[in-house]
């Protein structure tokens, strides 16, 4: 059995390195051939430079699926490498086989909708490997979930490689009427990232989120719980008054496609990566019954990891927005993630952020995509300061210590 399983990986360790240098001879090609359009097509000189250097060292770098063991710089330098690939492979041969099919668009002009979706089927294919080899033995935690962390955050700038194709980026987004070829495509690669994220955690022991709650749940504690969330519903009041007195519910305008856009590619996107890929790790213990400290340390990092995240939206929101939505993340990180521990689900979470992006109870403007006044600023802040407050209130309830210890007992002990 052991020699089957070590020639398997030497068979996948051949593939992905044939894989590499394909990729590095196509892109450098291309690259020689047209110098020009290659900036154009990637964005700028130093992105391609990165996806050459990603094939080259997939390449090149002996063992690619398996961690350093002698000495401490070794371990790091392998573990950068290993880092690197993981985090810009998908975007190489997204980029590679948009580049290898371009001419059936441009020169045999052929429809370019059915290219994009072959060049979307032939990349996942090619993802096999690379998947196999991320899934492959790791014992550390903290490297397990840079690894997941990097494939989850660079896959859709992987995706955006078919813009080589034709495929417009900027209608993602847009509110379209009825499903088309553009959000279709998006869709399906979500539930592909979110599919091979289950796959690389289940290889790695972790068992799926379970879609119902721990028998162990106490509703009255758990409605408790939810509430708070709740009141984030009401964060575009602008003011006391209308806090009190403006309190209908208002869903974010657009058609029923473009919610569903939204709930995948960001309230499940998120949760999947912070209360499942993230807080899992985080939590796991090799005591019985399940380490409080581990459990609550898990809580307080991936509700910080979260909190940072939302330094992204700094372009866009500005300072002073974004600022307020960073600090009002730790409150909400804080209670999503004792939720899932607490029900065994991240899927309550999925709900309760889905109603935080799409509804309000006063309008639809958030705070976060303006400069925010003193009462939205104090609000916010309050809030966040009662979420983490009534987190900590079930934590340390002992009746409901059964609940969480379901949880901690199905994720994977060391």
């Amino acid at each position: 059995m052991k020699t089957l399983t070590t020639n398997r990986d030497r068979t996948l360790s051949l593939i992905f390195k044939v894989q590499c240098l394909l990729i590095f001879i196509t892109l450098t090609g291309n690259l020689w051939l047209n110098f020009q359009n290659s900036l154009s097509d990637f964005g700028g000189f130093s992105t391609i430079v990165i996806l050459i250097l990603t094939a080259l060292l997939g390449f090149l770098i002996p063992k690619i699926s398996q961690p350093a063991t002698n000495s401490l710089l070794n371990q790091i330098t392998k573990t950068v490498v290993r880092l690197i690939v993981t985090a810009f492979f998908p975007t190489a041969a997204f980029a590679s086989i948009a580049l290898l099919l371009h001419p059936l668009i441009t020169q045999v002009h052929l429809t370019k909708m059915p290219i994009i979706y072959l060049a979307f089927l032939m990349s996942l294919i090619n993802l096999i490997p690379y998947l196999k080899l991320l899934s492959a033995s790791e014992p550390r935690s903290i490297t397990r979930m840079m690894f997941i962390f990097s494939y989850l955050f660079y896959f859709p700038t992987a995706f955006n490689q078919l813009e080589i194709l034709g495929y417009d980026v900027s209608d993602q987004f847009n509110v379209w009427i009825t499903f088309n070829p553009t959000i279709t495509l998006l869709i399906l690669a979500y539930l592909f990232l979110f599919a091979s994220t289950f796959y690389i955690m289940i290889r790695w022991g972790f068992s799926l989120p379970k879609l119902k709650l721990n028998s162990k749940v106490n509703f009255g504690w758990l409605i408790l719980i939810i509430a708070p969330t709740l009141l984030e519903l009401t964060e575009p009041a602008r003011s006391w008054q209308g806090l009190l007195h403006h309190l209908t519910p208002h869903v974010v305008s657009g058609p029923i496609t473009y919610l569903i856009v939204i709930i995948i590619t960001v309230c499940c996107y998120e949760e999947i990566i912070f209360r499942y890929a993230l807080l899992w790790p985080l939590s796991q213990t090799n005591k019985r019954p399940a380490s409080f400290s581990q459990m609550t340390s898990g809580i307080l990092i991936s509700s910080l990891l979260f909190s940072f995240w939302h330094f992204t939206n700094l372009q866009t929101n500005g300072l002073t927005a974004t600022l307020l939505q960073v600090a009002s993340a730790i409150g909400t990180g804080f209670i999503l993630a004792t939720i899932c521990l607490y029900t065994g689900t991240i899927w309550i979470g999925v709900i309760l952020h889905s109603l935080m992006d799409l509804v309000s109870t006063t309008s639809v403007s958030s705070v976060f995509s303006q400069t925010p006044n003193l009462f939205e600023t104090g609000f916010m802040l309050i809030v966040a300061g009662i979420e983490i407050s009534c987190a900590i209130l079930l934590l340390l309830s002992k009746s409901n210590q059964l609940a969480f210890r379901q949880t901690m007992n199905r994720i994977k002990i060391s």
